[in-house]
């Protein structure tokens, strides 16, 4: 499966970054330990995180839900949450050891991350800012009692890949939703 990477911490590659470091040394400058460049490394990932934040500092015209496959101590669970509009909000991992957001081949907005107890999956959609209170709530009601299947899905949300493409000059095949 092809996707667009936004941002990760799984895979860091500490021997690029190494090189790319000692690349840029002064001469006089002296290689630092493996502990200090791991440090720095994360620290520069973080830095970049917040880059992110600010290139999708992008107000949407309703909220994002999140669906979750969650991994817990005593098994998987599955479950939702409505967040504000605002699509940097996303990109927050309290309590996330190691995660990743993306944007899959179809334009789908998704994250896995990985904690103590397991890896949670998620995909983020925009809930479509025309529907009615009475479409909301029949929305809510099967995200809650889980009948939610693509169809529907597709009928009180949408994609959000397309906006993130718009950020990096991605594309995704299907059709593109008119509101996005």
């Amino acid at each position: 499966m092809k996707k667009h990477v936004i941002w990760q911490n799984i895979d860091l590659d500490f021997d690029d970054y190494k090189e790319e470091l000692k690349n840029n040394l002064e001469e006089d400058e002296e290689m630092p330990s493996d502990d200090d460049i791991w440090m720095r490394m994360a620290e520069d990932n973080a830095f970049w995180l917040d880059d992110e934040r600010a290139n999708l500092d992008i107000e949407l015209p309703s909220d994002i839900v999140v669906m979750a496959d969650v991994g817990l101590w005593n098994g998987r669970r599955s479950g939702f949450r409505f967040m504000g509009s605002n699509l940097r909000d996303i990109l927050y991992e309290d309590g996330i050891e190691y995660c990743e957001w993306y944007v899959d081949q179809y334009g789908n907005l998704k994250a896995t991350m990985h904690h103590h107890d397991g890896t949670n999956y998620l995909e983020y959609r925009l809930i479509r800012p025309d529907l009615s209170d009475d479409q909301r709530e029949r929305f809510e009601h099967k995200l809650r009692h889980g009948e939610l299947n693509g169809k529907a899905l597709a009928h009180y949300t949408m994609r959000l890949g397309d906006v993130v493409g718009d950020v990096y000059g991605w594309k995704f095949s299907g059709k593109r939703p008119k509101t996005a």
